[in-house]
């Protein structure tokens, strides 16, 4: 049996992916960038599914909301005990959470660091900066590195 995907667990698709493929635009081709994969020659999110298994927790855009988007909070923890209950009836996996809105809708309470790693029930799980441009940890060079390393590790281990 193939060893299991790790697992990205996203907010909601972005403006205008409503119905596409989890991380099919910006977030995904910054990930796919994140991990040196291209399609055609181009970073883009349609590669992630041959590292990644992907999921949102939101079935669509919510609007906008200041620089961000609406998290409907209440919808995503429902959504979030669905997915721990199937989780949890299959293998142990690597669980990336985008964000901390997705940590918070996962039931992961605390500060937790990003990129440190973490037991949630049987799975280890890691809280990853969201890969959106409103999130202001990716403006400082030495986190776009470390973020690149740490994706890198988790699909093809240390080297």
């Amino acid at each position: 049996m193939p060893p299991v995907k790790p697992l990205i667990i996203g907010q909601a698709p972005a403006r205008g992916n409503d119905g596409k493929p989890p991380f099919s635009g910006r977030s995904g081709a910054r990930l796919a960038e994140l991990i040196g994969v291209t399609k055609n020659g181009l970073y883009t999110g349609d590669v992630l599914p041959e590292y990644f298994d992907l999921v949102n927790l939101l079935p669509a855009w919510q609007g906008k909301q200041g620089k961000g988007d609406v998290f409907d909070m209440k919808t995503a923890k429902l959504k979030a005990g669905i997915l721990i209950h199937e989780l949890n009836e299959g293998p142990p996996r690597s669980i990336l959470m985008m964000g901390r809105k997705v940590r918070r809708a996962m039931g992961v309470n605390g500060d937790w660091e990003y990129l440190e790693w973490f037991d949630f029930y049987k799975h280890e799980a890691v809280i990853f900066p969201h890969p959106s441009g409103v999130n202001r940890w990716w403006n400082d060079q030495a986190n776009y590195g470390e973020a690149r390393f740490f994706l890198r590790d988790v699909i093809w281990g240390s080297s």
